[in-house]
């Protein structure tokens, strides 16, 4: 089934990657440079702090290249990726306490770039007997393993539960097919580590000797009816709280994988996030109740700590904030007349661990257990403006909104019970559009910074930041 913001011409890049055009049809053009002479390398690039927004951006400001063959124009699109400190477990075993979590290094994930269109089109791998990566395979068959470079990952340091170093990775996923087969497949997947991206285009050529395995899970979408919810083409850092180590999850053939550390030295087997159910309170019908029942569409992560302190490294919230936003249903297909001038729109809800001391009452949060169980608790509203003051804010700090293109529309959020909650709290938006030709998926996602998370919402044509208010 085509959604309204997937690519119809992607299907070619399995040609255009054999060819090495893929940069001119995602609409790259490599850095005019030689590699070679590049002044930095990636994996000695500073910390970036909070998560950019423009990754492209970020490397180009640090002299590096920008064209992310796997990511594309997805690359400053944070509603298909994920960005954040990753959890470091502290006491070395399973079932760690709170207070034996730090924040290490941040990680981004970018997923590629048209991905279910990919796994659509990927061939067998055929006679590959003498290439690279053909030793890390697992009992492959010429006629039905699949071989598929899924996602890109970048950091600032090691995570050894996921085999990452400083720099460049790319997540390679055996797979058999085809896609349409919808019976239960044998995954298994390797996180790479590059000293340049460039490679991971063809996966087979990559070499096995550095491929660290990772154990690989796959979640069937869940059947409403005759028909299968939908599984957004994103990728997202997710948490084992049993073993006490991030895993990736991410869109696979027929559903949502989980891809995690095979470590043998750890006794515990893989442990996912929680799956959720649908409130009944939260008034979610048929499919609309999909974007709390799949994992990609919504958000969950630990938040840091809302007290700065300067010159130390970011911590936890005091007890530990569990934070999950959710996106309403069909967010991505929303245009701007959805957005009537002056009306609060509900975009998301958002759930604060019950256990936060720190986001208790923080910008009007109520505690509550992940999925909200009405959709009158901690509600986010977005309100466009035309900057003649038409979405009549109460703010409580002083800010403007900001859009990054003249044609851009200007946003507020709000935080409350219902769109004209008096005691909400009402936010500034920061307009950030998308690439030409990239829609943006209907999900949502935290935005790392490091003594607070803001949140990144799809909206007309772009992403919307709701801009935190002033330290």
């Amino acid at each position: 089934m085509k959604n309204s913001w997937q690519f119809t011409w992607l299907p070619v890049l399995r040609l255009l990657v054999a060819t090495g055009l893929i940069a001119a049809a995602l609409g790259y053009r490599p850095s005019s440079r030689s590699i070679a002479s590049e002044p930095q390398r990636h994996d000695q690039m500073k910390d970036p702090g909070p998560c950019p927004h423009y990754w492209s951006r970020f490397f180009r400001n640090h002299n590096v290249d920008t064209s992310l063959f796997l990511a594309g124009r997805q690359i400053d699109v944070p509603e298909y990726n994920d960005c954040q400190r990753l959890l470091v477990n502290t006491s070395s075993k399973p079932d760690p306490v709170y207070t034996q979590l730090k924040f290490g290094n941040v990680a981004v994930i970018w997923a590629r770039q048209g991905i279910k269109e990919v796994y659509e089109t990927e061939a067998p791998i055929g006679n590959a007997i003498g290439r690279p990566f053909y030793a890390a395979l697992k009992n492959p068959n010429p006629t039905t393993t699949r071989v598929t470079a899924i996602a890109l990952v970048w950091t600032t340091g090691t995570y050894k539960p996921l085999g990452m170093r400083a720099g460049f990775a790319c997540i390679v996923l055996q797979w058999e097919g085809p896609v349409a087969a919808r019976l239960p497949r044998n995954y298994h997947a390797w996180m790479v580590p590059l000293a340049r991206q460039q490679p991971c285009v063809s996966p087979l050529d990559l070499p096995a000797a550095t491929a660290f395995y990772l154990g690989a899970q796959e979640l069937p979408a869940e059947m409403n009816g005759n028909v299968p919810d939908e599984i957004p083409p994103v990728a997202r850092w997710d948490w084992d709280g049993h073993r006490g180590e991030q895993y990736v999850g991410i869109a696979c053939p027929s559903g949502w994988c989980e891809l995690y550390g095979e470590n043998p030295h750890t006794p515990h087997g893989h442990h996912g996030s929680p799956n959720y159910h649908v409130p009944t309170g939260l008034n979610l019908v048929g499919h609309e109740g999909q974007v709390v029942r799949q994992k990609g569409w919504y958000d969950q992560e630990y938040l840091a700590s809302t007290i700065s302190k300067s010159g130390t490294q970011p911590e936890l919230d005091d007890a530990g904030a569990l934070g999950t936003v959710f996106p309403v249903p069909a967010l991505g297909t929303r245009n701007t007349q959805d957005y009537h001038l002056g009306d609060f729109v509900p975009v998301a809800w958002i759930s604060i661990s019950p256990l936060s001391k720190g986001y208790a009452g923080k910008y009007g949060f109520s505690s509550n257990i992940a999925p909200p169980q009405r959709p009158d608790v901690n509600a986010l509203f977005l309100c466009r403006d035309d900057g003649h003051k038409k979405c009549k804010v109460k703010m409580k700090h002083q800010c403007s909104p900001t859009r990054d293109q003249a044609s851009g529309d200007l946003y507020y959020a709000r935080l409350g019970a219902s769109p004209d909650d008096p005691n909400g709290t009402d936010f500034c938006v920061d307009f950030i559009g998308t690439t030409l030709g990239v829609p943006t998926p209907g999900t949502v996602r935290w935005r790392w910074l490091d003594d607070d998370q803001t949140i990144w919402v799809s909206c007309p044509s772009g992403c919307c930041q709701i801009h935190p208010p002033p330290k």
